[in-house]
């Protein structure tokens, strides 16, 4: 080939890729404009067509679709979300709405999934008044009208006049649980966000099975206890709702804040379904609130191990034979007889001091509580701390770690101790069966009672209690509060009730028809309790704030690492004069 004909073949190829290069650069700058201009263009056409014609599920669809939920995206649309804003607002309120109050609570209906078309202008206004305006100030309130809302002559009878010489008193719409419905509604206000699925199809088989229509509006996260006062307020009150314990326990609310609005449940099929008198709320002789659901905490105890260190399950009834098994187990290990120690680390790091400074803490408050009759509310004496004092000692001598060092041990050195063979007791609840389970069959664990020495041993049970309980809203009207019990007694009755708590929301319900549960520690809290066993209930959601916790865990964390009786004196200072001074702070 010659000089000339090599000089066109190189151009002719240098052609030709730059024609390619050209091809590929025009295909990406279509896709760009695609991705940049066009996609948000029907994006924003999309949505606005779907907020337009109130179809909120579609709107939430097309958030999906163009992954409008990712916060660029909707820098990007920004346009478009503002009009939808604009279109809402217009469409159902009359005068000044926030638009961020809207646009925030227009998320929150869309994630929900309701088809507006589908509902009549009384259940538009109806959600809008759930949803939307929840956390509006009063004012603006006042300022919502019903869409399509129709202007009805006024009756001229002496009813209507003194309905209307009490413009502030509560009256029922067709959309209220109303006493005079015969069958009754039930309006749920559940507590537990993470069971909001489970319970919205649970209500949708009770309402299919009897006819009776129930409604659970589930609060958001952390804001139980404004929401439930705000519902309150409503025509639409809650006829179930959940309390804590005696006192307010993070964000939802104690009894104390609600007894007035409780139904005395004494004479229900209801309470007499409990497995036990220590699942419910009792005030001034009345049963204002049962257990929604129940876990157990002991000391959980490697069956295998303990075999092969001499000892069994069954000889460890008191205080004194836990010691004096735990206090030999140390003494084996350190003649070279065996390798393992009797506790795992009791590891006093944010993720595991709750253990020591609040779940092990209630033991002597339960009975102090128990001695003196009366849960503890301004002050506590510190009864039972030498006892306290001797089962810390107990853990933090007689395990795998020294006591200067548990500051610096977690939740996960403590359980992975135990999971590994290290350790032969380790103090948790029945929510750590799920990880145990999968390393150790139910025959090799049992968990034990956490004896201090306390009362009659004999009888003292596992630790176990609620931080949720049902109370059912006296003024909500004769009707609708048989309604409530016949839904929540169904609920723990039933199979498909109890298989729906059990299986779909995790709960474990202390009621006597309740599925038998796969949990091999609540399968032995259920087994000491029909043995007469006693089980230690749950004071810690009397516990005064979670300051009050922390410095008992301060106080305890010193101590271990120091043992001294000046440093005691630190752990029953933080406990009784830090009680009585977080009390005061805090109501």
């Amino acid at each position: 080939m010659d000089d000339n004909s090599v000089v066109i073949e190189q151009k002719r190829k240098k052609s030709f890729l730059v024609i390619i290069i050209t091809i590929i650069a025009l295909v990406l700058a279509g896709v760009g404009v695609y991705y940049g201009v066009i996609r948000k263009n029907i994006a924003c056409k999309d949505f606005k067509e779907a907020v337009e014609d109130s179809d909120f599920k579609d709107a939430n669809k097309i958030n999906k679709k163009y992954n409008l939920e990712d916060s660029s995206k909707k820098d990007e649309c920004e346009e478009c979300l503002e009009d939808a804003k604009d279109g809402i607002k217009d469409k159902y309120f009359k005068g000044d709405i926030s638009l961020e109050e809207c646009v925030k609570q227009l998320d929150e209906v869309s994630k929900i999934g309701f088809d507006m078309d589908e509902l009549d202008a009384d259940d538009i206004y109806k959600l809008l008044e759930e949803y939307t305006l929840k956390g509006s100030e009063p004012e603006a309130r006042e300022n919502v009208e019903k869409p399509d809302e129709k202007t009805e002559e006024k009756p001229e009878d002496n009813q209507s006049e003194n309905q209307n010489e009490n413009p502030d008193e509560k009256t029922p719409d067709e959309n209220t649980p109303d006493a005079n419905n015969e069958k009754g509604k039930v309006y749920f206000l559940n507590a537990t966000p993470e069971a909001d699925e489970a319970w919205q199809q649970l209500a949708r088989e009770y309402s299919d099975e009897t006819g009776v229509e129930v409604n659970v509006i589930t609060a958001a996260s952390g804001y139980y206890d404004k929401t439930l006062e705000s519902e309150m307020q409503k025509s639409q009150a809650p006829t179930i709702f959940q309390v804590c314990g005696e006192v307010t326990c993070m964000t939802t609310p104690g009894i104390d804040d609600c007894a007035d609005k409780c139904v005395d449940l004494s004479d229900t099929d209801l309470y007499k379904n409990l497995t036990s008198d220590d699942y419910c709320i009792k005030k001034d002789g009345k049963v204002l609130g049962l257990a929604t659901t129940i876990d157990t905490y002991g000391i959980i105890v490697n069956k295998k191990l303990l075999e092969q260190a001499g000892h069994s399950v069954d000889e460890i009834k008191s205080f004194e034979s836990l010691k004096a098994v735990a206090q030999d187990i140390t003494a084996k290990k350190e003649a070279g007889k065996i390798k393992f120690s009797a506790f795992t680390c009791a590891a006093m790091d944010g993720s595991s001091d709750w253990r020591f400074k609040t779940h092990l803490a209630d033991v002597p408050i339960y009975f102090e509580a128990k001695a003196d009759g009366a849960r503890p509310k301004e002050t506590i004496k510190g009864t039972y701390l030498d006892n306290y004092r001797d089962i810390w000692d107990l853990y933090i001598n007689n395990s795998t770690a020294d006591g200067q060092d548990l500051l610096t041990k977690t939740l996960t050195n403590s359980e992975q101790e135990f999971l590994d063979g290290k350790a032969v007791f380790f103090q948790n609840g029945s929510w750590e069966y799920s990880v145990l389970s999968n390393k150790f069959s139910d025959d090799d664990l049992a968990m034990i009672p956490i004896y201090i020495g306390a009362g009659d041993e004999s009888k003292q049970g596992l630790c176990t209690g609620s931080e949720k309980y049902w109370c059912i809203n006296k003024d909500a009207g004769e009707a609708n509060i048989a309604a409530s019990l016949d839904f929540l007694t169904w609920c723990v009755t039933s199979e498909y009730g109890t298989r729906a708590l059990a299986d779909d929301m995790g709960f474990v319900i202390p009621y006597k028809d309740a599925v038998e549960s796969n949990n091999v520690f609540i399968r032995q809290d259920a087994a000491n309790l029909e043995a007469g066993l006693k089980p230690v209930t749950w004071f810690f959601v009397d516990m005064p704030s979670e300051e009050w916790k922390n410095g008992v865990g301060t106080a305890l964390a010193a101590y271990a690492a120091e043992q001294t009786d000046a440093n005691w004196k630190e752990v029953e200072k933080a406990f009784v004069d830090g009680w009585a001074s977080e009390y005061a702070k805090n109501h």
